[in-house]
């Protein structure tokens, strides 16, 4: 296949260099659409070519196959599309600071920017520092020019997501809205493949938990049942990533004992220690606290990062607050003082998750009554994360990094269909 394929980027490269090469020499500096449509072209074989490394393990001979690729085609255009595929190398064994930095060679990444990959990856890889109206362009552009449905399915899901993260309720539901109403006529057209499936209820959950509307929650539970029911669809990774879906619905329906066999369920195939954290609070609301507590007590977090810490914190904290547990308090006003969250607005909430924590326990202390309702048990009881473990409001559960991701992956399980 390696073969074929550097055979197949060779034979384009002299095609290019023999028929459109020499028209470029005779006209005027600038970019022509005809070298556009080889770089598309070309651009598509080196993906290929990039995808055979790794998955023959041979990743690190790619760098310097993609510099002497480089000079195939004499293009600034061109050259953008090596870089990309330089940072998308790094980016896909983990290196986001190496990626990053090849990125940087590209200057300043704009909503004007046309390639929607680009756009993609340094959403990815910078969208946490954007600017909220600058992210916001950025995903109008990728969604206007995104050819896949299942790209511009969640990239209208993400953007609703922002839309709840400066708490515009009232725009996201609209957002939501507006991506169900055109899934659901674009559904009609064409059916749905398992990835237009995935993100169609990734809508559905936004939009149900903003209206509470039950018709939704099973709407979106369907669904996924029925993509899970496909067999050879998804990786055991993937089927994780179902289970867990699977599992906020359920959660956010109220449906406790359907969300906590869902996430249960999902441990099998991966993701086995954030999907007991979610169980948790399943199982809070089953009145079987102290098991709950041993389960989070339990999860080896050594492993997880900034935003994994914080998820955690949370629903130890709503574990904790439940369960009226005085060193469980203790422990989770300690992992809240110390939990760093990727934005301003989930900073705000760690600090009144941390004051609530603390009025409770000293509540506890003083031998003074608790309320039985607290407001930290109603917002905590209401987060969800999607791959990354961003901590996501109302539980939607779309997170940009993941996104792409699933993208990348998408795009190559069509191309290894044809």
């Amino acid at each position: 296949m390696l073969l074929h394929l550097r055979a197949d980027v060779t034979q384009y490269t002299i095609w290019h260099r023999t028929n459109t090469a020499p028209i470029m020499h005779r006209m005027p500096p600038g970019p022509l659409d005809i070298v556009q449509v080889d770089i598309d072209a070309l651009a598509s074989y080196v993906e290929d070519l990039a995808r055979c490394y790794f998955q023959l393990d041979r990743q690190a001979e790619l760098p310097a196959v993609l510099e002497r690729l480089r000079s195939n085609i004499n293009d600034p255009r061109w050259d953008r599309k090596i870089t990309y595929q330089q940072a998308m190398c790094c980016h896909l064994q983990n290196d986001r600071a190496g990626a990053r930095q090849e990125l940087e060679k590209l200057g300043p990444i704009n909503a004007r920017e046309q390639d929607v990959e680009l756009l993609t990856l340094h959403l990815d890889l910078n969208g946490a520092s954007l600017g909220f109206l600058d992210r916001i362009k950025l995903y109008d552009k990728v969604i206007a020019g995104s050819e896949e449905r299942a790209d511009r399915l969640h990239y209208k899901c993400a953007r609703a997501f922002e839309l709840l993260l400066v708490g515009e309720t009232a725009s996201a539901e609209a957002a939501f809205s507006e991506t169900v109403d055109w899934a659901h006529a674009s559904e009609t057209k064409k059916p749905f493949d398992s990835h237009d499936d995935f993100w169609m209820c990734k809508g559905l959950e936004g939009l149900a938990v903003i209206r509470r509307d039950s018709a939704l929650f099973s709407e979106a539970a369907t669904r996924l049942t029925g993509i899970l029911a496909l067999e050879g669809e998804w990786t055991p990774e993937g089927r994780a990533h179902l289970y867990r879906s699977l599992g906020d619905i359920y959660r956010f329906a109220g449906m406790w004992e359907a969300g906590a066999a869902a996430y249960l369920q999902g441990e099998a195939f991966g993701e086995s220690e954030i999907q007991q954290v979610f169980r948790s609070e399943c199982l809070v609301k089953l009145g079987r606290g102290a098991e709950a507590l041993e389960l989070l007590a339990a999860i080896d977090t050594r492993s997880f990062g900034d935003e994994e810490n914080a998820d955690y914190a949370f629903a130890y904290a709503y574990v904790a607050t439940a369960t009226r547990d005085l060193e469980a308090l203790a422990k989770a006003e300690a992992l809240l003082t110390e939990s760093k969250t990727p934005r301003t607005y989930f900073d705000r909430l760690r600090l009144y998750h941390l004051l609530a924590v603390n009025k409770v326990r000293t509540s506890i202390l003083e031998g003074k009554p608790v309320p039985k309702r607290n407001r930290l048990l109603d917002l905590i009881g209401s987060f969800s994360r999607y791959i990354d473990i961003k901590p996501n409001l109302f539980g939607l559960g779309v997170n940009v990094n993941a996104m792409i991701d699933d993208s990348l992956a998408a795009k190559a399980a069509k191309k290894d269909e044809k």
